[in-house]
């Protein structure tokens, strides 16, 4: 089990990109989450997700962050989890990202911060949510209408994601991104 270390980020937009997104490893100043105004969406899931790409822009400067490289949690994450096979929590996702999106757009936000919210939205939906949520199901119709639903929405929101800044980055999930097209598509749907 590979340990999930970071020493630090270079900008907000770098914590944007890398930083998890979930609220158990992270301490906030109640004041200033008070000043922010940010609360957790009632009855969706993905609850974490929402909260982080809200309030992660209302930091001034990266130097706001503190990381703390001791590992003091231990996190075992079960592909057989329940909030991995209910597959009709994809449509809170969609919500999740929309309400997103509409924030920053709200704020001012939406140009400053599109590519980080582009390539994080669609790594996950691609990735996390294709890979690990949608192909191990085994009805074939569940499964192609799952995936039609997650590529219509991909290009209604980010028609042009394959030229984002962030893709061009060596790692495995960027090889997957920049080589993903119809084939691998059908490939994830048979």
């Amino acid at each position: 089990m590979a340990k999930d270390v970071v020493t630090g980020y270079d900008s907000i937009e770098d914590y944007l990109v890398k930083g998890r997104v979930v609220a158990w490893n992270k301490l906030y100043r109640t004041d200033w989450l008070k000043q922010c105004g940010i609360t957790f969406p009632k009855g969706l899931f993905y609850e974490d997700q929402c909260f982080f790409f809200e309030l992660m822009p209302f930091l001034e400067s990266i130097d706001e962050v503190a990381v703390d490289e001791v590992c003091e949690v231990h996190y075992v994450q079960r592909n057989d989890s329940i909030s991995y096979q209910n597959t009709s929590r994809l449509a809170d996702l969609f919500k999740i990202y929309v309400r997103i999106l509409n924030f920053h757009e709200e704020k001012g936000w939406i140009k400053t911060y599109h590519d980080e919210l582009e390539y994080r939205f669609v790594r996950n939906l691609l990735g996390n949510v294709m890979l690990r949520k949608i192909r191990p199901i085994k009805d074939g119709k569940v499964k192609r209408d799952l995936v039609v639903k997650v590529m219509e929405f991909i290009d209604i929101h980010f028609k042009g994601w394959k030229r984002n800044k962030y893709i061009k980055w060596d790692s495995p999930q960027n090889i997957y991104l920049k080589t993903f097209n119809k084939l691998i598509l059908k490939m994830l749907i048979n």
